[in-house]
């Protein structure tokens, strides 16, 4: 039951780590478009270049982190549930 756990741990931390990159990709849509409709194509190129490049963390890092703390305790869980036997 503790391996059920685990895995629905991990699943839920990589699901909430999926979303932050995913709502951060939206974010850029969102100032992407507003860009665009400036007129201002160059800077849209640019502005997309320096995201992807620069690494930036998602904007949604609340969700990252949360993420991050629900695999780690998957980990926990799983290493301590077979410590026990």
């Amino acid at each position: 039951m503790k391996i059920v756990i685990s895995i629905l741990l991990f699943l839920a931390g990589c699901g909430l780590i999926a979303y932050s990159y995913v709502a951060s990709l939206f974010t850029l849509a969102g100032e992407v478009e507003r860009t665009a409709q400036n007129g201002d194509d160059a800077s849209v190129f640019a502005m997309i270049v320096d995201f992807i490049l620069s690494g930036e963390i998602p904007q949604v890092t609340s969700f990252l982190y949360f993420g991050l703390l629900l695999v780690v305790l998957s980990f926990v869980n799983l290493i301590r549930s077979r410590s026990r036997k």
